[in-house]
């Protein structure tokens, strides 16, 4: 069996390390950060290894991998998990003991599925998305990739979002909208109508707050730091 090795050494990762181990049965190896992010030898009594640590002892055959970076760092989260899958890197998805999913789903790699999720009949759920705790996806949605849910969100039916959405705590989404890429929905919105995509919005009925820049989805450079928030 292949070591599993969680990227990341903040909450999430304990979270996920958490129900990797407890929920799931699986066993962890170690932590992988990036040097620059490495603040101890251990974290959770495992090791913590530097990226090319871990790369000069393992490799796409021996080892697998989940990105737990969280809502905040999304950006980095897409390029780590990008990286590592050009690499050749294969991916667990951590999905708790009662997480429903329904058959006839389509499910890609690297997502988060906390506790009391509902995965309804027919949807697609693209690869390296967080759903938080008790949060329902209805039938026939196609939800992409790098999406981050708070809990307690109902997306209706026939929805489809896109790329790297925020949608905040206890909001709702109603059946057949369509949400565009990198839109930032705030929480307890009811949304009626279509999201544009680099767009905030809030409120119930959602409106339309602003148009987001580049610096509102974290700059990064060439050695993963984040330099802007």
């Amino acid at each position: 069996m292949n070591s599993i090795y969680i990227f990341g050494a903040t909450s999430l990762a304990r979270l996920a390390f958490e129900y990797l181990t407890s929920d799931m049965h699986l066993n962890v190896n170690g932590f992988v950060v990036s040097k620059n992010f490495r603040k101890s030898d251990k974290f959770c009594s495992l090791p913590v290894l530097t990226e090319d640590e871990f790369l000069s002892c393992n490799s796409p055959e021996t080892a697998k991998l989940f990105v737990a970076i969280g809502y905040k760092n999304m950006l980095t989260r897409n390029f780590v998990y990008k990286r590592y899958k050009s690499m050749g890197f294969s991916f667990l998805n951590v999905i708790a003991s009662n997480t429903y999913i329904a058959r006839h789903c389509a499910v890609g790699d690297n997502n988060f599925l906390m506790p009391g999720v509902v995965v309804e009949p027919g949807v697609t759920l693209g690869s390296n998305n967080v759903v938080w705790s008790n949060s329902t996806i209805c039938h026939d949605t196609v939800v992409g990739n790098d999406n981050f849910f708070a809990s307690n969100n109902t997306i209706g039916g026939n929805v489809a979002i896109a790329n790297g959405i925020f949608l905040g705590f206890s909001s709702t989404i109603l059946q057949r909208i369509s949400v565009g890429s990198y839109a930032i929905i705030g929480a307890n919105s009811l949304v009626k109508s279509d999201v544009e995509s680099h767009h905030l919005y809030y409120g119930s009925p959602a409106r339309k707050i602003k148009k987001l820049e580049e610096k509102d989805f974290y700059i990064l450079d060439s050695e993963l730091k984040i330099i802007c928030n």
